[in-house]
């Protein structure tokens, strides 16, 4: 063990510096992810992973690690996260700041990965390799607002164990060693883990990368590669099968289903969107540094070799690695999510990096791999110092947490007024503000405990969510499930179901309704509330509390409306 620490000690100060970088990152993040909720409030789609975190966590602390892992094997399209909310629960209590470090510990792994793959078995200068690494988590997405690691979404880390994956994959092609058939076996499953997309990703990545493989070896070689798949692979293979099948019914309804993107159905050529998406996730800096590095890289490579030996060692590897999560969601015509196109970023930085197979061309340039260095180095800040104005930027235009407490503060001191001791409440409109993002205010910055639909708040107020997607349909198939041959019917579903059932309920003002209709068609309550509205006021069993809420300025704006006593059917 000390002779392998004294040989590698080097790459242990290199893996030790990444380490200090991420840990930055992670403060940096939790610097970003303050500054966003000093003044906004919560938003799709990481108030519902948040908010079953925090569940999760509560579970561990008050039923035991058990309770909390059978809850977070559940069913549902996420497990890793919540595997590991289970275990630490009994610990540490929910915060947005843990969510960002549940991320960065395994962005830390990606990193020394990568340091491993370059420096060790590609050849690249120490210094060089640890440059080369830092834009592969410090690419523009990453520090983003929403999707970035100051937020909590499964598309960073779906980037992170593809490309941890890859990593290892490609590792496979430099030694005969088994440890990076083990460490793929072991990446691509926490990918299928961490979400549940993973899977078709990896098919579309690996598979023909594997097909050419085995066509092109022969003899001995292909034998070892046979055997290398199979006792590395097949477990593998039978875990996820596992994973799938156990919730198979979920998954099929959440991405066949249900799902706005997964069954948008776009044709090829507008789902072909996804390729500029999956460049556009480096940012302008970085985008320039990797083109000049690709360029440079080529060029010494033609200067040493000519151009057809330099053309014949193109990693076309690299190219399909980038190219393929690209054309699956083309294929698929995957609406326009563009964060589902990060795992393109691995394969292209990769390739922009090293294009070429064997020894890095610009090891014999310590000068031009200096600058290179430097440059990807220097585009690497620029998107973390961009992060700050990307938050800024959104202030005034995104729901403002202000909002949120005065709706807070207006349902707790009126439903107290009248001797409640929990408060059943839904919102009816999809926008800035909904149902979740409450729920998700009073967990993060009021200590709310959840519990099967509703939060309890520390002084033992309880706030009922229960009935919260009756009232807020997201697609078609939602409204459908409401009870009722007609339209008409389910309306008149809903009203009664209000006076039997909710105490509050937060409704639009009409120009606000004007607004929704037609800027966020997409959300299909938006499209029914304008009706719900008008019925459940020409009751006459709600009436309004305190002033509007203006949720954003100019798009949002909302009433709290409880229902008059006596009012119940």
């Amino acid at each position: 063990m000390g002779n392998w620490l004294r040989r590698r000690r080097w790459l242990i100060l290199g893996w030790a510096f990444l380490a200090g970088v991420v840990g930055v990152q992670g403060l940096y993040a939790g610097f970003l992810n303050r500054s966003y909720y000093a003044s906004l409030g919560p938003f799709y789609d990481s108030v519902s992973y948040l908010n079953r975190l925090a569940e999760i966590m509560w579970i561990a602390r008050e039923q035991g690690v058990a309770a909390a892992l059978r809850g977070a094997t559940a069913p549902a399209n996420v497990m890793l996260p919540y595997l590991e909310a289970a275990l630490l629960g009994v610990l540490l209590a929910p915060s947005r700041i843990l969510a960002i470090w549940l991320q960065e510990v395994w962005i830390l792994a990606l990193a020394c990965s990568l340091l491993w793959y370059l420096h060790r078995l590609r050849g690249v200068p120490l210094l060089a390799a640890t440059a080369f690494t830092l834009p592969f988590f410090n690419f523009a997405t990453v520090y983003w607002h929403s999707g970035g690691v100051s937020d909590f979404r499964m598309d960073l880390s779906l980037y992170i164990f593809l490309a941890m994956s890859a990593v290892w994959y490609l590792s496979t092609y430099e030694t005969r060693a088994a440890y990076p058939w083990v460490l793929t076996a072991v990446a691509a499953l926490s990918a299928v883990l961490a979400r549940a997309t993973a899977g078709a990703y990896l098919v579309m990545m690996f598979g023909p990368l594997l097909a050419a493989r085995l066509a092109s070896t022969s003899g001995e070689e292909r034998g070892q590669l046979v055997k290398r798949l199979l006792w590395a692979g097949v477990p593998c293979m039978a875990a996820c099968a596992a994973y799938y099948l156990t919730r198979w019914d979920y998954l099929h309804w959440y991405y066949f289903v249900w799902g706005q993107d997964p069954t948008a159905h776009l044709p090829f050529l507008k789902a072909a969107r996804h390729f500029w998406f999956g460049l556009h996730h480096l940012g302008n800096a970085l985008k320039l540094a990797a083109g000049v590095t690709l360029l440079l890289t080529l060029g010494a490579a033609v200067r040493a070799d000519g151009w057809p030996a330099a053309g014949r060692r193109l990693d076309l590897r690299l190219v399909w690695l980038g190219a393929a999560p690209g054309a699956l969601l083309a294929a698929m015509g995957a609406g326009p999510n563009r964060l589902v196109s990060m795992p393109m970023v691995f394969g292209v930085l990769l390739f922009c990096l090293m294009p070429l197979r064997g020894r890095h061309p610009l090891r014999r340039h310590p000068f031009t791999a200096g600058l290179c260095a430097i440059l990807l180095a220097g585009a690497s800040l620029v998107n973390a110092a961009l992060g700050v104005e990307r938050h800024r930027y959104f202030s005034g235009r995104g729901g403002e947490m202000a909002a949120f407490r005065q709706a807070i503060d207006l349902l707790r001191s009126d439903a107290r007024r009248h001797g409640l001791e929990e408060a059943r409440v839904v919102s009816t409109t999809i926008h800035d503000f909904a149902t979740p993002f409450l729920e998700n205010t009073l967990i993060y910055e009021h200590g709310g405990r959840p519990e099967h639909g509703t939060v309890v708040l520390p002084d033992g107020f309880r706030v009922n969510f229960s009935r919260q997607w009756s009232f807020a349909p997201v697609v078609p198939l939602d409204w459908e499930r409401i009870p009722g041959g007609s339209d008409e019917e389910k309306f008149h579903y809903l009203v009664a179901l209000a006076s039997r059932e909710l105490d509050y309920i937060f409704l639009p003002d009409l120009p606000t309704i004007d607004y929704l209709e037609q800027r966020k068609a997409g959300n299909f309550q938006n499209l029914k509330v304008r009706r719900l509205r008008r019925m459940l006021l020409a009751s006459g069993r709600w009436e309004p509390v305190g002033e509007p809420i203006v949720v954003t300025p100019g798009e949002e704006t909302l009433t709290l409306y409880r229902k008059r006593s006596g009012g119940a059917e």
